[in-house]
């Protein structure tokens, strides 16, 4: 029984990372896949580090914040982590969306391309939540503006924010379905990838092509290589204490009294 599990193990083993049969002519583009699942992993992981310390209430959300850069262990890592990759994923995610589209590969596999719309679909509500939590002046009317505007459905913003307006429950619920949808993004990651795999990877000369080489050891360097290049950014935003695509009002606490300046309507 042992003898065929580990069989079974082998061979999935064996067809889908070592004999797996990938396009010669494929390039660097084909590497963001891989660092886009890397990056949600990493999401994950450091997610569930810093919800362990966070406290989803308008009073304490804020100061939980605080108490993870100053008080947890490595907290500040965490943090900076969390906060850095998801830029970076959103990055890779729009360059393989991009060479899907440039080089035609909806038009060979429509399964594995309208799983990864609902990926970003759902990536974009993920990051939307987790931008509200730290619960900062942007978080705040950031979370005010994109709320209204789901005003178009009747009572869509009264079921997801607890309310007519911002408010303590639409803290808690935005972190319990920030929390909730990794689980749904991690299914259709893997959906994705055995779709992919069924039908072979495209390529920038198209999909029927027979010149095909193994991704082990062809392919792998490329990825590995991707992967270190997405280590060294995120390392040296992280040990600069640089969040490079955030705002700096969003390090102040929620005032419902004063706007940002660059928001203030004209």
């Amino acid at each position: 029984m042992i003898l065929l599990l580990l069989t079974k193990y082998y061979l999935f083993i064996n067809n889908h990372l070592i004999s797996y049969p990938c396009p010669r002519s494929i390039n660097a583009h084909w590497n963001t896949g891989t660092l886009s699942g890397s990056g949600v992993n990493t999401q994950v992981l450091t997610g569930i580090l810093l919800g362990l310390h966070y406290t989803p209430d308008i009073y304490a959300a804020y100061y939980s914040v605080i108490h993870i850069y100053r008080e947890v262990y490595f907290g500040s890592l965490y943090r900076y982590v969390h906060s850095s990759v998801a830029s970076l994923v959103f990055t890779t995610v729009f360059i393989h969306l991009s060479r899907g589209i440039f080089h035609g590969s909806y038009s060979y596999v429509y399964s594995v391309i309208w799983i990864g719309i609902a990926v970003f679909m759902v990536l974009m509500a993920i990051a939307f939540m987790g931008y509200v939590l730290p619960w900062g002046q942007m978080s705040y009317w950031g979370a005010t503006v994109i709320t209204n505007l789901l005003s178009s459905v009747p009572g869509l913003v009264y079921w997801l924010g607890g309310g007519f307006y911002i408010s303590g429950p639409t803290v808690s619920r935005y972190f319990i379905i920030h929390s909730i949808l990794p689980v749904y993004v991690t299914g259709f990651l893997v959906f994705h990838v055995l779709y992919l795999h069924r039908l072979s990877s495209s390529s920038n000369t198209g999909y029927g092509t027979n010149n095909r080489i193994h991704f082990y050891t062809w392919l792998v360097h490329k990825d590995i290589l991707a992967l270190v290049s997405g280590l060294v950014v995120i390392i040296t935003q992280v040990s600069n204490g640089i969040i490079m695509l955030a705002h700096p009002d969003n390090t102040l606490e929620v005032s419902v009294l004063f706007t940002p300046l660059h928001i203030v309507p004209e």
